[in-house]
C-alpha cells in the first residue's frame, strides 16, 4: 500500500510518545542505490513492488506486487520466470522457508500466507491463515510483512514445519509469530506477539536473514529500518533511503552483501556493501555462516524404501542421486546444515532432502557452509574441527 504522509496519529506518537526511536543511525550500505526493476516493467508495466526475498539455494529473488504479479529475478534484474494470479490477490510481501522451490505470498485480502511453487509455477494449495489476529483495517492496514524464521534460532523449540512464520501487521506496527499444519491448509498456530517501538504503526516489510541472524522491520511512513533478534530484542534503527518502501532482503555475492528494497511507487533498488554485522552468538563464526545445535530424532529412512525424501545415510542410500556429483566448488544445493550433540552432521538440500554424515563418533558439534561452496566447517566444541564436501559427506 502507497504511504506518501504521516498519519496525523502517527505524528501524535512521534510527538507524545515517551523513548520514541526517531533518532536513526546511518544507512549500513552505499547511499546511492541501482534500480534493477527496468526489465522487470517491461514484462509487467505497472508492477508496484510490494515485497522481495533472496533465495540463497537458487541465487537469484523473487519479487511480488500489489497486484497479483510475482516473478523471479536475478541479482542484477534479470526476470528469470513471471506469473500473474490476478489482481483478487493483494500481495504485500513474499518470504522463503526451508525449501528453495517454495515461497509464502503475504495476501492482505484474506490475511493468509500461499505457498507457490517456483518450479511449476502455481500454487500448492496450501496456506496458512493469520486472521484470528491480524486483519485489513480501513481496507488498507493489513498484513504488510512476512518473513520464516527456522528452529533453533528463535525460542519456541522444534516446529512440525521446521520453522515459525514472523507476520507484520500494519495497524498496530507489531510482529505476530506463528506456527503452521505442514500438512493441512488453515489457520496458523499463533505463539507470540512482538511488541515493537512505541508509535511505530507503519510496518511495511520484514526480513529474517540467517547471515547477520537479525530481523529488519521496515516502516516506510518514517523511512525507518530497524534490526532485532529473533526473539525481537530491539538492536538499532537505520535511515532508510527511497520512498514508499515495501520489502527488504539481503543478497551475497562473494560474502559481500547488499539491500535490496522494494518500493511500491515502482523500483527495486541494490544498495551495496551492506555491512550490519551478524550478533556475536548468532550464525556466523569465523566468517562463515552457522547452524545452532539441534538434537534431531531418530530418523535415518525408517519405512526402509530408499526414497530420498527422509533422513538418509550414504551407506544405507549412496551418493545423493542429484547433487553427489555436483561441484562443491558452486554451492547451489545446500539450503541448510545443523550439528548434533552426537557428532552428527544434517545437511538440507535444496529439493527438501536430508544427508546424516557422522564426521566425529560423538560429542556435540556446530557446523558452517563456507559461502557460495558446498564446503562444511565442522568443529566439535572443545576439541578438533575438520572440513567435509556437504555433498558426498567425505573429508577434504
Amino acid at each position: 500500500m502507497k504511504k506518501y504522509l504521516l498519519s496525523v496519529s502517527m505524528i501524535l506518537a512521534i510527538i507524545l510518545s515517551p523513548g520514541l526511536e526517531i533518532f536513526a543511525s546511518g544507512w549500513p550500505a552505499d547511499p546511492a542505490g541501482t534500480d534493477i526493476s527496468v526489465i522487470l516493467k517491461e514484462v509487467f508495466p505497472a508492477f508496484e513492488p510490494s515485497g522481495v526475498v533472496y533465495i540463497s539455494a537458487r541465487d537469484s529473488m523473487v519479487v511480488v506486487s500489489d497486484e497479483g504479479e510475482v516473478a523471479e529475478l536475478t541479482k542484477t534484474g534479470l526476470v528469470k520466470a513471471s506469473w500473474d494470479l490476478g489482481s483478487a490477490y493483494d500481495l504485500e510481501d513474499v518470504a522463503v522457508g526451508l525449501a528453495g522451490n517454495l515461497v509464502y505470498l503475504a495476501e492482505e485480502n484474506t490475511s493468509r500466507s500461499y505457498a507457490f511453487n517456483l518450479d511449476t509455477g502455481a500454487l500448492t494449495g496450501w496456506y496458512v491463515d493469520f486472521s484470528a489476529y491480524i486483519t485489513e483495517v480501513g481496507g488498507s492496514n493489513g498484513i504488510e510483512g512476512l518473513t520464516f524464521v527456522p528452529d533453533g534460532v528463535h525460542a519456541h523449540g522444534v516446529t512440525s514445519f521446521g520453522g515459525l512464520f514472523y507476520a507484520g501487521w500494519q495497524e498496530d506496527g507489531d510482529i505476530y509469530v506463528f506456527d503452521a499444519d505442514p500438512g493441512v491448509a488453515g489457520a496458523g498456530i499463533f505463539k507470540e506477539e512482538i511488541h515493537m517501538t512505541s508509535g511505530y504503526t507503519d510496518l511495511s516489510a520484514l526480513y529474517y536473514s540467517p547471515v547477520t541472524n537479525k530481523v529488519y522491520a521496515g516502516y516506510d511512513g518514517l523511512n525507518i529500518l530497524e534490526s532485532r533478534t529473533p526473539d525481537g530484542t530491539f538492536i538499532d534503527s537505520f535511515n532508510w533511503p527511497g520512498t514508499n518502501q515495501e520489502g527488504i532482503t539481503l543478497t551475497s555475492t562473494a560474502g559481500v552483501l547488499s539491500a535490496v528494497t522494494a518500493e511500491d511507487s515502482g523500483l527495486v533498488m541494490t544498495y551495496n556493501n551492506f555491512l550490519d554485522p551478524a550478533l556475536e552468538d548468532g550464525l556466523l563464526e569465523d566468517g562463515l555462516l552457522v547452524a545452532y545445535t539441534i538434537e534431531y530424532p531418530n530418523g535415518l529412512d525408517d519405512d526402509g524404501d530408499g526414497i530420498i525424501d527422509e533422513m538418509n545415510t550414504v551407506a544405507e542410500n549412496g551418493l545423493h542421486p542429484v547433487y553427489g556429483s555436483h561441484d562443491p566448488a558452486v554451492n547451489s544445493d545446500i539450503t541448510s546444515v545443523t550439528g548434533s550433540l552426537t557428532g552428527a552432521v544434517t545437511v538440507t538440500f535444496v529439493d527438501g532432502s536430508k544427508y546424516f554424515y557422522q564426521p566425529f563418533l560423538s560429542g556435540e558439534v556446530i557446523v558452517s557452509v563456507y559461502p557460495g561452496t558446498a564446503y562444511l566447517k565442522v568443529k566439535k566444541v572443545g576439541g578438533s574441527k575438520l572440513w567435509l564436501n556437504g555433498l558426498t559427506g567425505l573429508p577434504l
